[in-house]
């Protein structure tokens, strides 16, 4: 069975289980009704005190038992809907039909050694084919991984722990389906531990409320067995509402927001007990588990009752109650309290979901991309060897491969026009930056040393600064310089058409003295050109080795094999282009 002929089977599943749920649902919704329209009609029309007693404790009984089942069943339906939903989505990916895709454009960073360059965000990216998070701060945490390069045995862990996250799709998919529910929340999780820091509190609040909300109730009590007049409970209310005021006008601006909140932490509850209650192997993934014991769940417990409480606020009962009991006061307390408790641990919680959110997304791509495979990662200087290597955001059915083994640090690129030069410098940048975040890549094989990559491909002209793209690119090339002289690993570097925004002997010659510096440092990889002098100029040179990119004329239309050949391009096209859009004759 293929990949998406399972995720069309759990699809199918998972929808039938949300559609019987749906019938329940409905049964609850009725049972409710009648039970309600029962209580009304007991205590409307039955006379006998102890009757009416009795029976309206049994139906109310009922009915609470009936909303609890009912809001029990609601979680299980989302659950399911989810689920289907999520799966319903992987075969959409598949097809390339899906369309809300989140694409981590607000993560790019134009100066980036290669984020912009390699396709990292945007539309059809690197991100965009990765992500499955839905919590904002997940979303973030994986752009810090796919731009953030690891050291060998940290990646090594990383894709032991992908691995396993691959291989156990049932856990995977409760996670993301509890947390798919956020989605659309408006909720801003990085913002919490600030706010929840910031939130004032106050002992005497406390003991206030202890003491007025006593007094009130003994007060009550005394006028009822006329002890005291009733004038004492409006001097009692008075007071209250005086102390409510005070710390009300002192709270208020810096209350915690918790429109939505509600939602979020009783989500993020069953996402921190899914993964407590994981079993894994990875080590990696067990330290990560480890962060989240008991203390967590039941302090996260005990805060969504505490917003519960602030939500209740808005409750049409609540300034009477409140009146009386000075709940507000003592709502405000136990926060602080939680605060002071948990100081810096939210934080860390956020963080434990927040990256095993962001591995599930790595998972479910290795998952889906059947035909990529987990790259041999080594601490040897300049290897990069692959079999059978394509660029991994090309759908399968248009991806041409190609073998490709390092042998010079310079490697020239020509070509002629469309044939796949640039295609290629990507494909070899992409591929190194997946195998060193722990992702499998786009190859029948491929093993690659860890390189400190960089690019200079997409420089465009900046009007407001002044900058020509020919001067963007030589600020770009300098970039390229400044960091071999930082970095302590190799620079692996891809500059596409380099200097093609100047005169061809200019162009000849800027290329020349830049191939020549670039020798001298710790520093390989791949310049692209339509300057075949140059090539031939480096025919025979020990450190340089040609390549190219060829296109046949077939009965006076151009073909590509987007083949990969030794030695410089044999060809070229541009004429032959204009021609046939009727631009020269």
């Amino acid at each position: 069975m293929s990949v998406k002929q399972e995720f069309d089977e759990a699809a199918t599943s998972y929808k039938k289980a949300f559609k019987q749920l749906q019938v329940i649902s409905r049964e609850f919704i009725w049972g409710r009704t009648i039970t309600f329209a029962l209580l009304l009609i007991l205590l409307i029309g039955t006379d006998v005190l102890l009757f009416a007693s009795i029976g309206g404790i049994l139906l109310a009984s009922v009915f609470l038992f009936l909303s609890n089942r009912d809001q029990v069943n609601e979680r299980k339906k989302n659950l399911q809907r989810n689920l289907w939903e999520l799966n319903e989505e992987e075969q959409q990916r598949l097809d390339g039909t899906l369309e809300s895709v989140h694409t981590g454009d607000e993560y790019l960073d134009v100066g980036h050694p290669f984020a912009q360059d390699l396709d990292i965000f945007g539309k059809n990216s690197l991100f965009a084919s990765v992500n499955r998070s839905y919590l904002r701060s997940s979303r973030r945490k994986l752009a810090e991984l796919l731009t953030s390069p690891v050291d060998l045995r940290q990646v090594e862990a990383r894709q032991v722990a992908i691995q396993e996250l691959k291989d156990n799709r049932e856990w995977r998919q409760s996670l993301q389906a509890t947390l798919r529910s956020l989605s659309s929340e408006k909720v801003n999780e990085e913002a919490l531990p600030e706010n929840l820091k910031s939130l004032p509190g106050s002992r005497l609040a406390s003991w206030l409320a202890v003491f007025l909300g006593l007094s009130t109730l003994i007060v009550l009590i005394l006028i009822s067995t006329s002890m005291v007049p009733s004038l004492a409970a409006w001097i009692m209310v008075f007071i209250n509402l005086l102390v409510l005021l005070y710390f009300n006008l002192r709270l208020q601006n810096q209350a915690l927001k918790t429109d939505h909140l509600q939602k979020f932490l009783v989500a993020f509850l069953q996402a921190l007990r899914i993964i407590s209650e994981g079993e894994f192997k990875s080590p990696s993934l067990i330290k990560l588990q480890s962060y989240i014991g008991t203390r967590a769940i039941k302090e996260i417990g005990i805060l969504r009752q505490v917003v519960f409480l602030l939500d209740s606020r808005t409750n049409i009962l609540w300034p009477l109650i409140n009146v009386v009991l000075l709940i507000d006061l003592h709502t405000f307390s136990l926060l602080q309290k939680w605060i002071q408790r948990n100081e810096g641990q939210f934080q860390r919680w956020l963080q434990c979901v927040n990256e095993f959110e962001a591995l599930c997304s790595m998972a479910t791509f290795a998952d889906v991309n059947v035909d990529f495979t987990i790259p041999v990662l080594t601490e040897d200087k300049m290897m990069w060897t692959g079999t059978r290597v394509g660029h991994p955001l090309i759908p399968s059915s248009e991806r041409v491969t190609n073998d490709f083994d390092l042998h010079q640090p310079i490697n020239l690129v020509t070509g002629s026009n469309m044939s796949g030069k640039s295609t290629f410098l990507r494909t070899i940048g992409l591929n190194s930056v997946m195998a060193w975040v722990g992702l499998p890549v786009c190859a029948h094989h491929l093993k690659c040393s860890k390189f400190t990559i960089y690019t200079s491909m997409r420089t465009q002209d900046d009007l407001s600064s002044g900058t020509s793209s020919f001067y963007a690119e030589l600020k770009r090339i300098r970039g390229l310089f400044d960091l071999e002289e930082a970095s302590k690993d190799t620079v692996l570097f891809l500059l596409d058409e380099i200097l093609k925004g100047t005169n061809s002997q200019d162009r000849h010659s800027g290329a020349q003295g830049i191939i020549t510096r670039l020798l001298g440092k710790d520093a390989v990889g791949f310049i692209s050109t339509h300057d075949l002098a140059l090539a031939d100029e480096y025919e025979a040179h020990e450190h340089v080795k040609n390549y190219s990119f060829n296109s046949q004329l077939v009965k006076d239309r151009l073909e590509f094999d987007y083949q990969l050949r030794p030695g410089k391009c044999q060809n070229t096209n541009a004429s032959i282009l204009m021609k046939q859009l009727n631009i020269i004759d």
